[in-house]
C-alpha cells in the first residue's frame, strides 16, 4: 500500500513538472518596463509609447515598428489580430508572416469576421 502510494506521488510530480516545462518558451526577446504584452519568444510586443500602442517586431532593423497606433488586439492561437492606424493586421507569431492592409475584404472570410467582433 505504502509502495503505491509512493509511486502515485512520484508520477503526480513528475507529471507536474512536465507541465511546466512544455508551457515554458524560451524568450529571445525579454519584455521591458514598456511591453502591455508579449507574444512568442519576445520577438512581437505591443509597447506604450506616449499615449498610445505600438506592435513592433524586435527582429526587424531598420524600422521595427509594424503598427505605429494600436487601436484594438486579439489573440487566437499564434495569431494577433491587430486594428490600428495603418489598417487590419494579422502576425503569426511563430512563423514570422504579417498580413497587412488597409482594407479588411483582403482578409478571408473568417478573419474579417474576427476583426469584425472586434469593433
Amino acid at each position: 500500500m505504502r509502495k503505491t502510494i509512493s509511486a502515485i506521488m512520484v508520477l503526480l510530480l513528475l507529471g507536474v513538472w512536465l507541465f511546466f516545462l512544455v508551457g515554458c518558451e524560451e524568450k529571445k526577446h525579454p519584455s521591458g518596463r514598456d511591453t502591455i504584452e508579449s507574444f512568442g519568444n519576445g520577438r512581437y510586443q505591443i509597447v506604450g509609447v506616449v499615449n498610445k500602442r505600438v506592435l513592433v517586431d524586435l527582429d526587424r532593423n531598420i524600422r521595427p515598428s509594424v503598427e505605429d497606433n494600436v487601436y484594438k488586439y486579439k489573440v487566437r492561437g499564434d495569431l494577433v489580430y491587430v486594428i490600428g492606424q495603418r489598417g487590419y493586421t494579422i502576425v503569426n507569431y511563430r512563423t514570422g508572416e504579417i498580413n497587412q492592409y488597409k482594407e479588411i475584404n483582403k482578409f478571408t472570410l473568417g478573419d474579417r469576421k474576427i476583426f469584425e467582433d472586434m469593433r
